[in-house]
């Protein structure tokens, strides 16, 4: 009779852990297969929409995809000279009209280049990498905006939200063309993305999430190592200013990309009980800060 029970037991067992382990890769790459393919979500407002003049823009990316942008001219522009440009970057499932939100602003003193990251907007692609090559389209807008003879092409920063902050501060490792980063909400590590996913897994959270990891390198080539801004940052001089909402997904690890910074000039500012981009709590602070870390920097 004992026998039997044990028997029982190891076979429920091992019903039991196939069904968990089955569970666990069906799940893992559900969720990751959505991350990757964000909604095509098509530009809801247009620079004209806040009343500044601009281009279309169409440029490849370095591995040679078609990107979609916009150029904003500076409104104020001293005569007979160049005006800086800031390249704005949106965060994974958004588009470059959401970039317009939080850097519009900007355009009185500025050249603005925002774009639509690949397999996002009106660009070609029709997955993200989480920031891994999405380092090729911005290389590719640095590349064009060089060849503009309206532009500075020694005065340029980068201003980018969540997988666009990621972005900037990766590819200033790349290039010595950029002279700052502003970085709203970035991740310190790919692997912190991936426990977001599953954080209402409760204990199964973290095999989730190393799950998601092998499904990255599997199927876009993006280890969790190769996009990580809390090493990178170490790499380059351009300032930067780093910024998220404490309670933010972001918030635990943007203290560590600052403390890893070596440049001089770098600031933090974080917000206690926040949780999304400080634009939309702090909107005129925002707004403040961030135009005067590119007077003083740039």
């Amino acid at each position: 009779m004992l026998y039997t029970v044990s028997i029982i037991l190891r076979k429920l067992i091992r019903d039991l852990i196939i069904v968990v382990v089955l569970s666990s890769l069906i799940v893992s790459f559900y969720k990751f297969n959505s991350s990757i393919h964000p909604d095509m979500v098509v530009d809801e407002r247009t620079p004209q929409h806040t009343v500044l003049e601009y281009e279309n823009i169409t440029f490849n990316s370095t591995d040679d995809l078609v990107l979609k942008g916009w150029f904003i001219p500076a409104v104020n522009k001293v005569e007979d000279t160049l005006a800086p440009t800031v390249i704005v970057m949106h965060g994974t499932g958004l588009n470059k009209s959401h970039a317009l939100d939080w850097s519009y602003y900007l355009a009185d003193e500025y050249n603005l280049f925002l774009f639509d990251f690949r397999g996002h907007g009106a660009s070609e692609g029709n997955k993200t990498t989480f920031g891994n090559k999405e380092t090729k389209d911005l290389l590719g807008a640095i590349e064009y905006i060089k060849t503009r003879p309206d532009v500075d092409g020694n005065k340029l920063a980068v201003f980018g939200y969540e997988m666009g902050a990621d972005v900037g501060i990766i590819t200033a490792t790349i290039t010595s063309d950029i002279r700052l980063i502003i970085a709203d909400s970035p991740h310190d590590r790919l692997t912190h993305k991936f426990d977001g996913l599953f954080e209402e897994y409760w204990i199964l959270q973290k095999p989730l999430s190393w799950l998601a990891g092998l499904w990255s390198s599997v199927i876009i080539q993006t280890s969790p190592a190769s996009v990580a801004p809390v090493d990178n940052i170490q790499y380059t001089t351009a300032p930067l200013f780093i910024m998220a909402g404490e309670n933010s997904i972001s918030g635990a690890g943007v203290q560590d990309i600052f403390d890893n910074s070596v440049a001089a000039g770098s600031e933090i500012w974080t917000v206690p009980g926040s949780h999304h981009s400080l634009f939309f709590s702090h909107r005129e602070e925002f707004k403040e800060k961030v135009r005067e870390f590119l007077d003083n920097n740039i």
